[in-house]
Formats: structure tokens, sequence, C-alpha cells
């Protein structure tokens, strides 16, 4: 091949690589500000395992009524929480118009439904969703890991409480810390409720 040739192929082959369009790339989503006490509560919306209906805290606050938000995985603490949530509501101690809310990250729309039940929580009076793409409402929105993690959000949609993280070091948090856990959002939901 004469040497003209093989520099006019090798300088239109150049050509093409230069002026290929970029490939898109996957756009960077920034995490959102930790939410904090006093902060209007990121908003977000998924189904709901028990009937499908899409459910998001806003449709509560802007009802009036404060909700008691929950992060769970689906560990041996995050059950121990749960049944201490489901004392609660099998005693009456929530506030009449009081919302319960838990997000599991790491199960799906059966084994949701499944841990609640085992839990004792009433499915009637809990939203079950799954945040299982992404974790975007877990991680991005909530800051929500380590495990078990509660949030109330008053009846104007402001965060009243945020609970302590659990030391990731310990394997399991005690019982008598998901005890605390529950009562301390306990109490920031009384103090939500009219």
């Amino acid at each position: 091949m004469p040497l003209v040739a093989s520099i006019r192929i090798g300088l239109a082959l150049l050509l093409l690589v230069v002026s290929r369009p970029a490939m898109p790339q996957e756009p960077k989503i920034s995490p959102s500000p930790l939410p904090t006490v006093g902060t209007i509560a990121p908003d977000f919306t998924l189904p709901d395992a028990n009937t499908g209906k899409k459910r998001s805290p806003r449709e509560f606050s802007q009802a009036k009524r404060p909700v008691a938000l929950f992060f769970f995985c689906g560990c041996r603490a995050c059950q121990t929480v749960a049944q201490e949530w489901a004392k609660y509501q099998s005693g009456n101690a929530l506030p009449g118009n009081a919302a319960t809310m838990i997000v599991y990250s790491t199960t799906d729309r059966d084994e949701a439904k499944s841990r609640i039940a085992a839990s004792g929580l009433d499915p009637k009076r809990t939203a079950v969703l799954c945040d299982t793409e992404a974790l975007t409402v877990t991680e991005r929105l909530y800051h929500a890991e380590p495990c078990p993690r509660i949030f109330v959000i008053d009846r104007l949609g402001k965060i009243a409480h945020a609970s302590v993280k659990v030391d990731a070091t310990e394997p399991e948090p005690s019982e008598s810390v998901a005890a605390f856990l529950a009562a301390s959002a306990l109490d920031a939901l009384r103090g939500s409720a009219p």
C-alpha cells in the first residue's frame, strides 16, 4: 500500500475517533445534606408492600399527621426495635393520628411483609416500603446506615427526632438499646402530635 494511502487511512481513523461524540456518563448524584432536627424532612415515594400504593411522608404531613419513619435492613437489631414498636401499637401508646412507615433496605416485598408479621406490627397501621434499588432513600436522602435508624417527622413535615447511630463495631445492639431507640422515638412522636 502506498505511503500516501496509509497516511490518509490513518488520518481518517484519527478524525473518526476525535470527532466521535463522547459517551454519556452516568450522572453523579451527590448525597443530600444530613437530615437534622428542625429541617424539612426529605420527601420520597416508594410502593407499600402491603397495598402496592405509592406512599410518601409528605402525604401524612399534608394531613397534619406525625410520622415515625424507621430504616431497617431486617437484622436482629431491626427486628427487636420493630417488636418494641409493635408493643406500642398494640398497647395504644401511639398518638391516635400518628403514622408508622418502615423502609427496608435489603428485603423484597414478600420478605418485608413476613418480617412485619413476625415482629407483631399491625399491617393496617404500618406502611411497609422497600428501598432496594440503589438505596436512594436509605443512603442518599436519610444517611440511615447503620441500622436501625428512626426519624420522627412532625405534622408540619419537619424532623422532630433523629435517633443516634448504633455503634457499627457492635455485632448486635442489646435489647435495652432497641428499647431506648423505640422509647425515644415514641417521646418525640407524642411531642409532635397535636
